[in-house]
């Protein structure tokens, strides 16, 4: 959640410069920026999750989880990929699969998810896009916008895996009524700028390989769409 904050190049040198000028800690820094942030922070994560996150910068229960992990690497990795695979489909990192079932139990039918996969690594990673809401009528984290969205995720993905953005291939996933999956193909973002392929669809020679990554982390037949 915090990676998907907007700060201009300009507000993040002005703030560090007058921030160290004052004297204050990189954390009292960072806190600085989330809370010029706040209305954003709403907009992206609901209002009781902005106002708790609010009240760990004001209580400074926040810095102290910071200073925590800066200490402790393996715990911010940690945090790092729960945050970055939140209602989410996907076989990056540890408990992912436990991460996909819970996943199959939050969206209903017609749920549509903006995926982005390395045929190098055999990763994949989807995250809810468009209108798509959870079971219970709340907007899930990491929801991409429909258009753009599989260049978000391909952003993400590829910041992950440390990969070239140009290697990987798109697709969006559909949740059936059964639980299953159907997929297409289409992705002028991410598709379109491989230079292994020509054109926004992911060639058929491709995708058993797209199909098979998804059906083993998630347990669930995955078809493509007509």
């Amino acid at each position: 959640m915090l990676s998907s904050l907007e700060f201009s190049t300009f507000s993040a040198v002005y703030k560090t410069v007058h921030g160290v000028e004052d004297g204050e800690s990189a954390n009292q820094i960072f806190e600085s920026f989330l809370i010029d942030q706040a209305v954003q922070v709403t907009a992206i994560v609901g209002l009781a999750a902005a106002g708790k996150l609010l009240g760990g910068l004001m209580d400074g229960s926040l810095a102290a989880t910071l200073a925590e992990e800066a200490e402790n690497p393996a715990a911010q990795a940690t945090t790092l990929a729960e945050s970055e695979i939140a209602n989410s489909f996907s076989n990056l990192g540890g408990g992912f699969a436990e991460n996909n079932a819970t996943a199959l139990n939050e969206f209903p039918e017609g749920s549509a998810f903006s995926g982005v996969y390395n045929p190098e690594q055999g990763r994949f990673l989807a995250y809810p896009s468009g209108e798509t809401l959870l079971a219970d009528g709340s907007v899930p984290l990491n929801r991409v916008p429909q258009q753009r969205g599989h260049a978000i995720v391909n952003d993400v993905f590829s910041q992950l895996l440390g990969v070239n953005p140009t290697s990987n291939v798109g697709f969006t996933l559909f949740r059936e009524g059964d639980g299953s999956f159907s997929i297409e193909w289409l992705s002028r973002s991410v598709n379109g700028p491989n230079p292994s392929f020509l054109g926004p669809v992911v060639p058929e020679a491709m995708r058993p390989q797209v199909i098979s990554a998804i059906e083993n982390a998630t347990g669930r037949t995955v078809t493509s769409a007509e």
